[in-house]
């Protein structure tokens, strides 16, 4: 796809979006890490995430602040903001996922759980990726397109790990607790996707 033609350019906003893609990606590495590491690495990253949700609440309201003071804007300003307000849903969603693993204390990683964090740390990487390259004009749809792709695999994964969950476990808590982590990881990378879907949308108007 050809760079995008912007007249005039104001760079604020790119350095937003870098920024809320950064956030996004830190706190997937944490959620990742402290899974693979345990209990005590969980505890302790939960706190690290929550303060970059809170970088991320920052980035968010500037976004809205700036969006009040420029007169021209690169993209559609209803895009700017949609864009910016799906990136802080999907921050809100890895640290809610983060914050009830530590307060569930499940029993052990569920398979459904270890997958579908994996996928948002890979769909976190990409959306940071498209973001550069929407700053530089370049190609952001290969990028866009594998989010798409993975949370197609989260799909499927959440399914798989629903169904392990049903046949291994027979505590009906630990069903439900469980249950309610996978659902919200899904539910953040369907945000991812939506990002992934927004910049698409963004770059082919202003083509």
């Amino acid at each position: 796809m050809c760079a995008l033609r912007f007249i005039p350019r104001e760079e604020k906003f790119f350095e937003y979006f870098g920024d809320q893609s950064r956030i996004l990606r830190e706190a997937a590495q944490l959620l990742s890490d402290g899974l693979r590491d345990g209990r005590e690495t969980m505890s302790r990253n939960v706190k690290t995430i929550y303060e970059l949700e809170r970088q991320g609440d920052i980035v968010y309201r500037e976004v809205y602040e700036k969006l009040r003071k420029t007169f021209i804007t690169p993209f559609d300003p209803e895009d700017i903001y949609t864009l910016s307000s799906k990136l802080e849903d999907a921050i809100d969603g890895t640290d809610e996922v983060a914050r009830r693993i530590v307060a569930y204390e499940p029993n052990h990683v569920s398979p459904g759980i270890t997958s579908l964090c994996e996928l948002l740390l890979r769909s976190a990487h990409e959306l940071e990726k498209a973001m550069q390259l929407l700053k530089s004009g370049g190609d952001v749809q290969p990028h866009c397109q594998t989010v798409r792709t993975l949370e197609e695999e989260s799909d499927k994964a959440m399914l798989d790990g629903l169904v392990d969950l049903f046949t291994r476990e027979n505590d009906p808590m630990e069903v439900i607790k469980v249950k309610d982590i996978i659902q919200l990881l899904e539910d953040t990378i369907d945000f991812c996707d939506d990002v992934g879907d927004i910049i698409t949308n963004m770059v082919v108007k202003n083509s």
